[in-house]
């Protein structure tokens, strides 16, 4: 199953994004892929789902409302890269996404003022390691505030990078903090792991699944 996460513009709520892409699911019918109507599912408090299953389950499109970080991300899943590829395309038109670009302007230059930088920059990025996104981890992993670090172990975990164990080890093994050290724990076997869905990470990393 192929798997791209994309990350809504800031302040769009649930009925904006219905709006936006009701045509982006108009459009798909052309490439003979017919989404059934959503259906609701709370994962938590602080997360809640709407999915639209394609007809025949070539695709599910999954949106994402993260009300902690806060942020708001799609996660189109297909049974190949082509469709994938396509539903992306069509959605771009239709949707404001956040580029992974800013993204990393954001948790680069924000990570220590505005929590939920780092995290949205991973709900953005690929499940493909990803060297730059992966330096800005780096250095949120490295801060000396405590608030900073535990996003940061966060972050990598919902990363599934198997290439942030070693950087998570010492902090899992040494952190001061125990909260952040049991989640640097978590993280790492999330990394071992290889990709996952990231919004089931995300409760496995807060130790609620």
């Amino acid at each position: 199953m192929s798997r791209q996460y994309l990350v809504l513009g800031k302040g769009t709520g649930t009925a904006q994004v219905f709006e936006e892409i009701q045509p982006a699911l108009e459009a798909l019918l052309d490439k003979d892929l017919v989404f059934k109507p959503p259906y609701h599912e709370e994962l938590s408090d602080g997360l809640v789902e709407e999915l639209w299953l394609e007809r025949d389950k070539k695709a599910l499109l999954t949106l994402v409302s993260d009300f902690e970080t806060p942020a708001q991300y799609l996660i189109i899943e297909a049974e190949k890269q082509e469709i994938l590829t396509q539903i992306a395309s069509i959605l771009e038109k239709h949707v404001s996404f956040i580029p992974v670009s800013e993204l990393r302007e954001e948790a680069g230059q924000k990570m220590k003022d505005a929590y939920g930088a780092l995290i949205r920059l991973i709900w953005g990025s690929s499940e493909t390691f990803d060297k730059t996104s992966a330096a800005i981890l780096l250095q949120g992993l490295k801060a000396e505030e405590e608030h900073v670090r535990y996003e940061a172990v966060m972050a990598a975990g919902l990363s599934h990078w198997a290439e942030l164990v070693d950087e998570l080890r010492p902090i899992s093994q040494n952190d001061e903090d125990e909260e952040i050290a049991e989640t640097a724990r978590r993280a790492m076997k999330a990394c071992r792991q290889g990709p996952r869905r990231r919004d089931t990470t995300y409760l496995y990393l807060k130790g609620t699944a």
